[in-house]
């Protein structure tokens, strides 16, 4: 299981609308428990948080957002660890609906930029806010007082391990009556893989009739180590503007297992995580600096039970969720791993 965020955390200074059948739209302001109340309620009423809300303190920012929230991120992409409903709204930075790595790499650049604040994630950009609500509202037609449930859980996007703290405590409101509700609440669990990454089609192609994006192609032929295990270079041209790696090796464990994968060459800079899964071992790369230009990036270790003959597993990969197409070479270099392929 991944961490779980803690759901006990008051967040102050939310506004709650209510909509009323018997009374006119009003609002209230939690405070510093997190608490908000409307009194002598009656009908039927809607509760509605205001989705826009916004870090303005740069030690909240790099507080909350930090590498640990990459790590489980990647780890996430890949299935080491199984993270909660709330926690993937939270890894979801790019806001395309799924958890990669790179989900990770924005994470990681937000941790280290400088001010924190100016760097917008994509879902930031989108939606206006650096939280989300969940639930977006309640609505009780009519409300009862039976056993009622008015609290609304505040995911701040980016902080999977949820150690954000509020930079500012409010005095307490001189109302906080028994019925008033609290903004902590359970966080539900529920697991997630993202699919298995595709290879574009290798005549993805440009205006000017040169193909699309970056190329996947073997940067060395398989070598066999003293310690009795095979490695293989997985190189990549046109890397420019790459965040985030996802890559499924697919295998035949009568044939190999894959034991083990690093990073290398124009990729030592960044992190790689890795999962075996069967006849799967998924990958998981990222980094706060995009790669540029061509080379080896993956070493591949495995074990070979059988003889297998040139590359011993399928390769699928996405890049930067998709938004960098990639096809592939399948052509073995067997030179230097950092060789140029050709312009095509």
């Amino acid at each position: 299981m991944g961490p779980v965020e803690p759901s006990t955390k008051p967040i102050v200074g939310e506004d709650v609308t209510r909509v009323s059948s018997t009374e006119s739209t009003q609002v209230s302001t939690s405070n510093s428990s997190g608490l908000y109340d409307f009194q002598d309620e009656s009908g039927n009423i809607s509760l509605t948080p205001n989705p826009v809300r916004v870090m303005t303190d740069e030690a909240e920012c790099h507080n909350s957002i930090t590498a640990a929230d990459a790590t489980e991120i990647s780890k996430a992409s890949v299935g080491i660890v199984i993270l909660t409903t709330n926690q993937r709204i939270a890894g979801d930075v790019s806001n395309n609906g799924a958890i990669s790595s790179f989900d990770a790499a924005l994470t990681a650049q937000k941790a280290v930029a400088s001010p924190c604040l100016t760097y917008a994630f994509p879902v930031r950009t989108a939606t206006g806010s650096d939280w989300a609500f969940r639930p977006v509202s309640r609505s009780f037609t009519p409300l009862t007082g039976v056993a009622p449930d008015y609290s609304f859980l505040g995911i701040l996007y980016g902080d999977v391990t949820g150690n954000w703290v509020s930079p500012v405590l409010f005095g307490q409101s001189t109302d906080d009556k028994a019925q008033a509700p609290s903004l902590e609440t359970t966080i539900a669990e529920a697991s997630m893989r993202i699919p298995t990454p595709v290879l574009v089609p290798v005549n993805t192609m440009k205006a000017d009739g040169k193909k699309a994006g970056a190329v996947l192609y073997v940067a060395g032929s398989p070598t066999h180590n003293q310690d009795g295990t095979w490695s293989v270079m997985l190189g990549m041209q046109r890397a420019d503007g790459i965040l985030g790696l996802d890559m499924n090796l697919h295998f035949d464990t009568e044939s190999i297992n894959v034991v083990s994968v690093a990073t290398t060459g124009i990729s030592s800079a960044w992190t790689v995580v890795g999962h075996a899964d069967g006849g799967n071992y998924q990958v998981g790369l990222f980094g706060v600096e995009a790669l540029q230009g061509t080379g080896a990036f993956l070493k591949v270790t495995y074990n070979m039970t059988k003889s297998v003959g040139g590359l011993p597993f399928g390769v699928a990969a996405q890049a930067n969720e998709g938004q960098i197409p990639i096809s592939w070479s399948g052509v073995p270099r067997t030179s230097d791993p950092q060789i140029r392929v050709d312009e095509q």
